[in-house]
């Protein structure tokens, strides 16, 4: 609703009511059948512009149309005031109706097109250039004005007052008929029919040369008079110039005669008569304008007159015993409302079982109806039938009346032929059952099918009608009568369907046949291109472009440089060739599950490229050791890049110890006699490289640190003496001078300078003592050991005392051999002993000549190794975790022994994992598969940094989060399955690489196009890099988008590859492939031509791109228009067209048929000066040149939008 002035854009649709109570000066851009537009007593239509006008409007307030082209169903009701000041056409069946008390006034120029109608019951005003095309019609009951001239091959009927100042001139089948007062000011040429009850006068000639008839009460007034075809009925002619006939000139009865008078001198009836003349006699003629007594002509003040017209309509012919209808058709033709209108039907009386609508009654042979009013212009269809008899003829004649004054009764009282009906019933043959065949329809899954039902009656006349009989399992159909039928698949559907159709003829009786339609749903299969690494496998989901209820695609052609498996659930795994790069193909066919001979097959397209290469990273370690006790490990090595192996050398050895290293990490580290401290030495591990890389290496240092060992020491001391003992002479690792941490009980103790410990038993004092002394590494002196001194103070001879040997304990891992050492104290008195070659005595020192052995069971789970020196190794079996233990025994010289147990601890070997997985996406692992030992499951410790990850047994499944790329990782525990408590931790390192999606654009012939490639990917990532470039244009980097150039002439598809990386300490890379559709470009165009005239319209300006020959889509409504071979526009309009025509056509790529460029061509036809009639098939210019005169053989007629163009013949102009 517009109810405050606006200025808006309407874009109506069908059935949108817009009422107008304000001023509207707005564009209306749609205005389709079944839109109405009401404008109230308050509003104002004012439009600047509208498009494509076949909606209706009511104008009860004031309206002013731009100039407009209206379309096909437009209906204007005008009971106001309605302006068309720049003029108008009319395309199509289009109604103008200005209603009595309204005033419609038309500027410029009025084009009726065939079969639109004027109907005027108030004030209308015409212009000067007023055409009337094919069967268009004026129906004027008021009061109407021509400013100028008036042609029409349509129709006229006058029950009004009609005044045209210039001249009418009616051509082939056209009708006038006046029945009130028809004023023409120059000369009337009339080519058609024209009837006249009224009053018609002329300014100037009358030329007939078609058909006049009068009634008696027709009055034709005039100057010349000229008559070269035929004059029938009565009525009165009154000419004062010359007067000629020499056709036929005849009145229809002689007691009635045509009366013509010719006031210029002469005896005869005419001034010159050679044709045929008879009835008509030479007397004086009443010219005085009619009045109420005029049957038809209603001038102003008198009653109100309504003409009620029937008609009856029905078959010529019937069958024996069929069922005959006829219908009559009552109009109002007004001006004023028909009251109290009656209609009587006097059927046949051989017709059965009579039947009548809307209420009608049947009395005998007779039907009646009482309408009550029917306003003026209203019209009523009514029906009545029965059966036919066996024989003879029908004759059915209806009439009507009504209260109100009928100024001409005969079109209603029954004596015309168009009252009545006259049918004659026909024998039947037998009727010859129809046939209908069964047929076979192909169409593929989602997309709908139509086509035709094949059917054949051998009775002539018989027509076929037909209706679906059982409807289809899978999907829905629409059958139409002739036979039509539309089939839509439900959504998915692939397999047979079947329906079956029904069609029966319309003979007597009636009979059937029936078929069944088979429809064929193909399953749609496309394909897929995807994007892998090198020697990384791709899941490829065909299912999810595919459609159709099918099973498990199967592979019809394997790759050339990959393997295929899978297919289940529609999806196939390709793994490419170890190391292969390029591109591969491999086809596919699905089929369906109900069906499985119907197939659909189609191509996978595999792009696989190369990772960029990354260096292996080597984590910095430290370990530690005993002095003089060996060490073995494995430096942590991490390799991105999958397939690739490292290995690991010696770069830089230690210092002083001596140092070995596995290709795969592993090292055994043994330290320098006498040494402890720290020092450290370097490995390096380096890829193998691919394709021609360059090996990456990186290195990392393992820092060992070796520990000091102080050694227990025992000494015998004789009572009241003084003993030192050189307690550093059993340590290992050449510690510092000793310090005495804890002090005797029972003496004193001094450290001496060059590492002894003297020590002096309290006065008298006979027993045990001890002591506790630190020794440090002297390069490191925060790395120390503390051992005891045992003393036994005893009265002299001292003697022998058994070794002592303790407890001690040992962790290694389940793939790690242990080395140990079994050290021992000697408690032996200090006695003087004599040197075998010196003869000098010495004081004998604790430890010597001890010897070692293995006394009991050996350990669980390994090999144990005891030298008699104490040292001893132990090598577990790769599979025990646990603990266990070992007895060992330790003699002295003089045959005393003591025994210790040493506990080893057995931990299983948790190792490092690597996998790699694309942001937002899911990866599994077997973490389990490479630690060692019998161990449980393992268990998480924690969460990754950048998603989530969770363990099913040993396999751990990993979610990449969205935005984060790069290295993430998660720590893991295993433990023994029997010893739960002994355990040992992991790192499962995961590479993110970020997600990059498959992309499509579109663009025109040359016409660049930014691609917003990383909108749909994920995780982070720098911007896009050319990978693989188009064939057919340049792809350029704009940010982290890429802009895409294609190259001039060419049109289709084209696909390049792009890579997005994260570059840090890695270099993670993702690829993609871009598909861009270019279709060609068609330019608009414009041309401006006259009315009747063709014009070539070039559209090379706006066309780029190789395509096809252009063609047209929508055909211009108001001219006929091709393409020529050079790719011009070749256009005439219809006769009598003036306006803006406008059309749609394309151009599409020879390659890619479905890629077409759209564009409009408008041709403006404008009015000229002198009007030309159309050539015939010989001329040089106008339509039918342009078409081609081969086209139209001799009397042919040319069917075109909807109009019949008829050769001229030689007695009429071109019409």
């Amino acid at each position: 609703m517009i109810a405050t002035d606006s200025a808006a854009t309407l874009n109506l649709q069908p059935s949108d009511v817009v009422q107008v109570s304000a001023r509207f000066t707005g564009g209306i851009n749609a205005f389709p059948y079944g839109a109405a537009i009401c404008v109230t007593a308050s509003g104002a239509l004012a439009p600047t512009w509208i498009n494509n006008a076949s909606g209706a409007v009511l104008v009860r307030g004031t309206a002013t149309f731009p100039s407009i082209a209206t379309s096909a169903a437009f209906v204007l009701v005008n009971e106001g005031t309605t302006g068309f000041p720049q003029g108008m056409n009319t395309n199509g069946v289009a109604s103008l109706r200005n209603e009595a008390g309204g005033t419609l006034t038309v500027g410029s120029y009025l084009n009726l097109s065939s079969g639109a109608v004027l109907e005027n019951a108030g004030d209308a005003t015409l212009p000067s250039n007023v055409n009337l095309n094919g069967s268009s019609r004026i129906e004027n009951s008021g009061t109407m004005t021509l400013a100028g001239d008036l042609t029409i091959s349509g129709d006229i009927d006058n029950t009004g007052w009609l005044d045209v100042s210039g001249r009418l001139t009616s051509n082939g089948q056209s009708t006038i008929s006046n029945a009130c007062m028809l004023t023409i000011g120059g000369d009337l040429g009339n080519n058609g029919a024209l009837a006249n009850s009224g009053h018609l006068s002329l300014g100037a000639n009358l030329q007939n040369n078609g058909t006049i008839r009068s009634t008696t009460t027709g009055v034709m007034t005039g100057r010349d008079f000229s008559n070269d075809r035929a004059v029938t009925g009565f009525g009165q002619y009154r000419f004062t110039g010359s007067t000629r006939t020499q056709g036929t000139f005849v009145g229809d009865s002689p007691v009635n005669p045509i009366v013509f008078e010719d006031t210029s001198p002469g005896a005869g009836i005419f001034d010159t008569a050679s044709g045929t003349v008879a009835n008509v006699v030479r007397g004086a003629v009443d010219v005085t304008p009619p009045t109420a007594g005029l049957p038809g002509c209603r001038p102003p003040g008198d009653q109100p007159t309504a003409d009620l017209s029937v008609t009856k309509s029905g078959p010529a012919s019937i069958d024996e015993g069929g069922r005959l209808t006829y219908e009559i058709t009552v109009r109002n033709l007004g001006p004023a409302v028909a009251q109290a209108v009656q209609v009587r039907d006097d059927l046949p009386p051989a017709l059965s079982s009579p039947e009548a609508s809307d209420a009608g009654t049947i009395s005998g042979d007779v039907a009646t109806w009482s309408l009550g009013d029917l306003a003026a212009g209203a019209t009523r269809v009514l029906t009545v039938g029965g059966t036919a008899p066996s024989e003879g003829t029908l004759v059915d004649v209806a009439r009507g009346s009504s209260t109100t004054i009928d100024p001409d009764d005969t079109n209603n009282n029954g004596s015309l032929p168009s009252a009545s009906v006259t049918t004659v019933v026909q024998s039947i043959p037998d009727n010859t059952a129809p046939s209908v065949n069964d047929q076979t329809i192909v169409t593929v899954t989602d997309r709908p099918v139509t086509a035709n039902v094949n059917g054949e009656d051998a009775d002539a006349g018989q027509v076929l009608e037909f209706d679906d009989q059982s409807a289809p399992s899978h999907g829905s159909v629409l059958v139409q009568a002739d036979g039509a039928y539309l089939y839509v698949p439900e959504r998915g559907f692939a397999g047979r369907d079947r329906f079956t159709v029904e069609g029966c003829d319309n003979g007597v009786p009636v009979l059937c046949d029936s078929a069944t339609v088979t429809i064929e749903v193909y399953p749609l299969v496309t394909g897929l291109t995807v994007v892998t690494l090198r020697n990384e496998p791709v899941a490829i989901p065909v299912s999810l472009t595919d459609r159709g209820t099918t099973s498990d695609p199967v592979v019809v052609e394997e790759p050339a440089s990959g393997t295929v498996t899978g297919g289940q659930g529609g999806v196939f795994f390709y793994a490419p060739d170890q190391d292969f790069v390029g591109t591969d193909e491999f086809r596919y066919r699905t089929c369906s599950v109900t069906d499985p001979d119907l197939c659909g097959e189609a191509t996978v397209t595999v792009h696989v490229v190369r990772p960029p290469n990354n260096p292996p990273v080597l984590t910095d370690i430290a370990v530690a050791t005993d002095a003089e006790s060996a060490i073995e490990g494995r430096v942590p090595v991490f390799e991105v890049d999958d397939g690739q192996t490292v290995t690991v050398t010696l770069l830089s050895p230690p210092a002083l110890g001596t140092a070995s290293v596995e290709a795969d990490g592993a090292f055994r580290y043994e330290p320098a006699a006498g040494f402890s401290g720290r020092e450290s030495f370097t490995v390096r591990g380096c890829d193998v490289g691919a394709d021609g890389d360059e090996s990456l290496c990186d290195d990392a240092t393992v820092t060992v640190t070796v520990r000091p060992v102080a050694v227990d020491d025992a000494v015998a001391v004789v009572q009241d003496q003084t003993a030192s003992v050189d307690v550093r002479s059993n340590d290992l690792g050449s510690p510092s001078e000793p310090v005495i941490v804890t002090d005797p009980d029972n003496g004193t103790a001094v450290a001496n300078a060059d590492g002894s410990v003297s020590y002096t038993p309290d006065a008298g004092y006979v027993g045990p003592d001890s002591l506790e002394y630190e020794v440090c590494s002297p390069s490191v002196p925060d790395l120390c050991s503390t051992a005891a001194v045992t003393i036994t103070v005893e009265e002299a001879p001292t003697p022998n005392h058994p070794p002592s040997l303790a407890d001690s304990a040992r962790v290694t891992h389940v793939d790690q051999t242990v080395y140990g050492r079994l050290l021992a104290t000697d408690p032996q008195t200090a006695r003087t002993v004599t040197m075998p070659r010196s003869g000098r005595q010495a004081l004998r020192v604790s430890g010597e000549g001890l010897t070692y052995r293995l006394v009991g069971p050996a350990p669980d789970g390994g090999v144990l190794v005891v030298n008699t020196n104490g040292t001893w190794t132990y090598t577990p079996d790769g599979s025990f975790v646990g603990r266990t233990s070992f007895r060992a025994e330790v003699t002295d010289d003089g045959g005393l022994t003591d025994e210790a147990t040493v506990a080893l601890t057995v931990r299983p070997r948790a190792t490092d994992d690597l996998t790699r997985v694309r942001s937002t996406q899911a990866v599994s692992i077997d973490i389990g598969r490479n630690d060692l030992g019998d161990v449980g499951e393992p268990v998480l410790l924690g969460q990754p940094d950048a998603g989530t990850a969770r363990l099913d047994g040993s396999v751990l499944t990993y979610v990449a989060g969205p935005t984060r790329t790069g290295i993430d990782s998660v720590r893991y525990r295993v433990c023994g399955r029997v010893a739960t408590d002994i355990c040992d931790d992991a790192t499962v390192h995961i590479v993110v690489r970020p997600l990059t999606v498959d992309d499509r654009a579109t663009t025109g012939a040359g016409e660049a196009v930014r691609v917003p490639v990383s909108a749909n990917d994920a995780g982070r990532a720098g911007p896009p890099r050319t990978l693989v470039a188009p064939k057919h244009g340049q792809v350029t980097t704009v940010g982290y988008a890429m802009r895409y150039a294609p190259t001039l002439p060419f049109t289709g598809y084209d696909t390049y590859l792009y890579e997005r990386c994260l570059r840090s300490a890695y270099v993670l890379c993702s690829p993609a492939a871009v598909t861009v559709a270019v279709h060609p470009l068609a330019g608009d165009a414009h041309a401006t031509t006259p009315e009747g005239t063709p014009v070539r319209v070039s559209t090379a300006a706006g066309r780029v791109g190789r395509a096809g020959r252009p063609e047209i889509v929508n055909p211009a409504s108001s001219g006929i228009a091709r393409f020529e071979q050079d790719g011009t526009l070749s256009y005439a309009p219809l006769r009598g067209f003036v306006g803006t025509d406008v059309l749609t056509y394309r151009r599409c790529s020879t390659t890619a048929p479905e890629l077409c460029g759209y564009a409009v061509v408008s041709i403006e036809v404008v009015p000229r000066q002198a009007e030309r009639d159309l050539p015939d098939a010989g001329g040089s210019s106008g339509l039918l040149p342009l078409l081609g005169a081969s086209m139209l053989a001799a009397g042919a007629a040319l069917v075109l939008t909807g109009r019949r163009l008829r050769r001229p013949s030689p007695s009429a102009p071109a019409g």
